[in-house]
């Protein structure tokens, strides 16, 4: 209270709390971090340099723990949040099952959650940490924005990434999608095949700029040029693999093999090639990654690089549940593909009657690639 000008009190409004969230920004840390330093978790293995500056933050800030909202936190869920941002792709949809498979292994529980409306940046992410009061999460981002970065230093549990690295984010588990590119790319080479298409989304997220590292890498180690004429930049649905096909048509290039991403863009890239008259694999061989139930009960059956899914959702628990019991995670490396899944989608370059060039059944009027 003070006196005002006419001798009446003001009542000055309280001064906010310092929280965890304000430390561990000024402090240049996730929330996680901060929590764990603060807390003097012994098993938590950081720099002394981080644990310094946390604490002297700390001190500086005049922080102090809230002992209700320690006390709830203490209080374990046994549950492990994980948060996609496309319920309907089977790609997520394999990740959450190995995350499932291994939280029962460690007795715990999954609690899914959908993010689906990223003009809202994290919120998602803070509901289920906080609301839910899970114990862990998992997040599965499409991009990171700063509405997602804020939210991150706002989660005051231990966290993961999965399926895309962030800078300044550790513990991120990822696939090798340049390895499993090159993989796909070195079987068509191996086949004969000189043109090969790559159709799939542009290069804006990073597993779709590894992809296409990995598709001109093993380009060039066999020795062939690089025609961007035969990068086609579509989506990574069945319209998407139509539309891809049109544009390469439409680019005047012969290709005899198209290598794309998943299985529906597929689907529509054979379904334009047999409108256009031309046989899978007698004349274009197809390939594409991440191999799904849907990939064998196309006509014919599509030749996938089998991507360990699973594996890194399984991963992401094992990581979480390490830092919940105080010890240090396993380290994070990217999975590496399992492997080729050869089915009739993709074959040898056609030896063609009266010697006929390789893709000479391609209906556009043809440019040769010349393999340098």
């Amino acid at each position: 209270m003070k006196a005002g000008r006419n001798g009446s009190t003001v009542q000055r409004a309280p001064r906010r709390a310092v929280a965890l969230a304000d430390v561990a920004a000024k402090a240049g840390v996730d929330a996680s971090t901060a929590s764990r330093i603060l807390n003097h978790d012994a098993g938590y293995r950081v720099s002394a340099a981080t644990r310094e500056r946390v604490l002297a933050t700390a001190a500086e800030l005049g922080y102090s723990p809230n002992p209700m909202a320690r006390g709830l936190r203490t209080a374990r869920t046994r549950s492990i949040g994980i948060v996609v941002p496309q319920i309907e792709n089977p790609l997520y949809a394999e990740i959450i099952a190995g995350a499932a498979r291994a939280v029962r292994a460690h007795d715990y529980t999954l609690l899914v959650a959908y993010q689906e409306d990223w003009a809202g940046g994290g919120s998602v992410y803070e509901k289920v940490a906080q609301v839910n009061r899970v114990d862990g999460l998992i997040a599965a981002p499409l991009d990171a924005g700063p509405e997602l970065m804020a939210a991150f230093e706002r989660i005051d549990v231990p966290y993961v990434v999965v399926h895309r690295r962030i800078r300044g984010i550790e513990r991120c588990i990822i696939m090798d999608s340049y390895a499993a590119a090159k993989l796909a790319v070195h079987h068509l080479i191996e086949q004969g095949h000189r043109r090969i298409a790559y159709v799939a989304r542009r290069s804006v997220y990073y597993n779709d700029t590894r992809r296409l590292a990995g598709y001109k890498a093993a380009l060039r180690e066999a020795g062939i040029g690089i025609d961007e004429r035969l990068i086609i930049h579509s989506a990574h649905t069945r319209e998407g693999g139509i539309n891809g096909v049109e544009a390469l048509l439409q680019s005047g290039v012969v290709a005899t093999a198209i290598f794309t991403v998943t299985p529906f863009a597929a689907s529509g890239i054979m379904a334009i090639l047999a409108e256009k008259g031309l046989r899978v694999p007698g004349d274009v061989s197809v390939l594409a990654l991440y191999d799904h139930g849907f990939a064998e009960a196309l006509q014919p059956p599509v030749t996938t690089v089998g991507m360990p899914l699973q594996d890194m959702g399984a991963a992401a628990v094992d990581v979480l549940i390490a830092m919940l019991q105080g010890r240090a995670p396993p380290p994070v490396r990217p999975l590496l593909p399992r492997e080729l899944n050869l089915r009739k989608s993709t074959g040898p370059v056609p030896l063609r009657a009266g010697g006929a060039e390789p893709g000479a059944g391609w209906p556009v009027k043809r440019t040769r690639i010349a393999a340098r």
